[in-house]
């Protein structure tokens, strides 16, 4: 597939086969997963990823990550890795650690997205004046960073690699269960 991309020479071509990619890596995903092939998931999505920067700066992609890189990369950071991957029927969260890789079923992409327009629709229409108060800050919170909860200690150092709705999101000022903002409890990076 990489190689029929970068063959490609005219942008409606490049378009029309971005697309299919799109369809072709979202069946590939699900499918791993439904293997229980966690790792290999993960690390196609990345790929995917990489792949799609490395072309937009008109770099090489790399050639990828050898097995048990993420891990050894999280124990390198010191951090615990928070990998999304969105898509229309079921989206992802992969957690690793240097000693284990997890995945956490979400919801769709549209129902995601959703929660991420009204939570940002409320900062921007200044709603409320304390966002702790934020009912959409607590349910994206319940969404995205709870199922995890139990793999990330307080003071964390979290690293994420957010996807689609979620690049824009602003994840430390999610609201926590305990009613505090998350940047309380761990050091985020995007």
């Amino acid at each position: 597939m990489d190689a029929s991309w970068s063959k490609l020479s005219n942008d409606q071509s490049k378009l029309t086969f971005q697309s299919r990619l799109a369809s072709f890596s979202r069946s590939y995903v699900d499918f791993l997963m439904s293997q229980n092939r966690v790792e290999e998931a993960l690390e196609f999505a990345d790929s995917r990823r990489a792949r799609l920067l490395a072309e937009k700066m008109h770099i090489p992609p790399d050639t990828g990550m050898e097995r048990g890189g993420l891990k050894a990369l999280a124990g390198r950071l010191h951090a615990v890795l928070l990998s999304y991957w969105l898509a229309p029927q079921k989206s992802w969260l992969w957690v690793v650690t240097a000693s284990e890789i997890r995945a956490f079923p979400l919801p769709p992409e549209p129902q995601i997205r959703g929660l991420v327009e009204r939570y940002s629709r409320s900062i921007l229409d200044h709603r409320e004046a304390d966002l702790t108060a934020n009912p959409a800050g607590r349910e994206l919170y319940q969404v995205l960073i709870a199922p995890a909860a139990a793999m990330l200690p307080e003071g964390s150092r979290v690293v994420l690699a957010p996807d689609g709705a979620l690049h824009g999101l602003n994840f430390e000022t999610l609201v926590t269960t305990a009613g505090r903002y998350w940047l309380e409890d761990a050091v985020v990076e995007v």
